[in-house]
Formats: structure tokens, C-alpha cells, sequence
């Protein structure tokens, strides 16, 4: 679970922890790879939200690198 509140620039403790526990999982013994954020990556309502597009540029590459296979998240208040 990651903070979407709070940096995730590669040099931050967030990242870094991340990058770690991404690193250690044993695939053998966990098949699935899942992330939970409160704030999406995409956001097709509001194109180009800052916080989604900083999010894509921080740590996306690393989600495809570690092969995440479920990213979870929510935030919108459109009902």
C-alpha cells in the first residue's frame, strides 16, 4: 500500500522501501503482485491531474519492471 500524499521520487523512503519489498518477493511463493494507492495512476476525467501524471512518472516504470499485476486505487468523488 502506498501513500499517494506524500513523494515518490526515487530518492524518497517511500521509493526506496518500495523498490525493496518489490525486489524480495519470491514469485514462486507469491504469484501475484498487487499495489493499492488512494489516488489513481490514470484518470480519464481530469487529463493530465498533476498527481496522476507524477505518479505515472515516479514509479510506473518500476511497477512494469517488478511485474505488478494489479494496481488498485480509487479517489474519485464523481457520483
Amino acid at each position: 500500500m502506498l501513500s499517494t500524499e506524500h513523494n515518490m521520487a526515487a530518492d524518497s523512503p517511500q521509493y526506496k522501501w518500495l523498490k525493496r519489498d518489490l525486489e524480495s518477493v519470491n514469485r514462486t511463493l507469491t504469484p501475484w503482485l498487487v499495489v493499492e494507492m488512494h489516488r489513481p495512476m490514470y484518470d480519464k476525467y481530469q487529463k493530465g491531474d498533476a498527481v496522476a501524471v507524477a505518479i505515472q512518472y515516479e514509479i510506473e516504470d518500476l511497477l512494469y519492471e517488478y511485474n505488478v499485476d494489479l494496481v488498485l486505487s480509487a479517489h474519485f468523488h464523481a457520483y
